[in-house]
């Protein structure tokens, strides 16, 4: 990924402590840190048309209407794994304005504005939320599981 793009990383201190002893039976972990970066990428698209999986709430388009994000469906499609090793995994986009709906903008733009933040990955404060948590430990639990039959 370059400069421009928004990414997230996940390391085994993402999952808990009992899916990390089970990985731990396995060698090669990566497949288990692709299954959850896949998680979190799928995850990061249905923010996109679910709104209670969203971090935070996204406010309303100029013209009253609900944003989307979708309108090319380029944003939406670009979360993927980015990177995966043994110690972590990257999920990111390749689109050099999803930092900017990420986290907003307050510069002038050929709008008339700034553009307010409309957060599609599932990080508060850093830290993924709940519902993410849950879903890449459901990865990693299936794909360990998977692995060890």
């Amino acid at each position: 990924m370059g400069k421009c793009c928004e990414m997230i990383r996940i390391t085994s201190d993402t999952i808990s402590p009992a899916i990390r002893r089970m990985a731990a039976k396995v060698s090669d972990r990566k497949p288990i840190l692709e299954a959850m970066g896949l998680a979190l990428a799928s995850f990061t698209q249905r923010t996109f048309n679910d709104a209670s999986l969203r971090a935070a709430a996204w406010p309303p388009k100029k013209d009253g209407t609900l944003a989307t994000l979708k309108k090319k469906g380029l944003l939406w499609r670009s979360w993927r794994v980015t990177n995966v090793t043994d110690e972590m995994v990257e999920v990111g986009s390749d689109r050099p304005y999803a930092a900017v709906h990420q986290f907003g903008s307050s510069k002038s733009t050929g709008r008339g504005g700034g553009i307010p933040a409309r957060p599609m990955l599932p990080v508060v404060n850093g830290q993924l939320t709940d519902a993410a948590k849950k879903s890449i430990a459901s990865a990693a639990l299936a794909k360990i599981q998977s692995i060890l039959k």
